[in-house]
């Protein structure tokens, strides 16, 4: 556990979309609780319609932008759109 407001940076690299989509909001909400006020958070993640997402076979397919590798980990894809309304709610 990490102590409320004690992070200065979170960087979120290709980790969002690893987690099962209804679990976005309380992951999110952890890490606004975790950062001290005026803190950075980095993220990056696999875009809507990127060649990752154009790989998979409909198989693959979850619901919505998520997909299921074969190793049984998760890919979820972002719009900037949709995004920017997750980190602001």
């Amino acid at each position: 556990p990490v102590d409320e407001s004690s992070v200065d940076v979170v960087f979120l690299i290709f980790c969002l979309s690893a987690i099962e989509p209804e679990l976005f909001p309380s992951a999110l909400k952890n890490l606004h609780a975790s950062m001290k006020p005026g803190g950075l958070l980095c993220f990056r993640d696999y875009g809507k319609f990127d060649m990752t997402m154009l790989r998979f076979s409909p198989s693959q397919w979850r619901g919505g932008m998520t997909f299921q590798r074969g190793d049984g980990t998760l890919s979820s894809f972002f719009e900037v759109s949709e995004a920017e309304r997750m980190f602001q709610e």
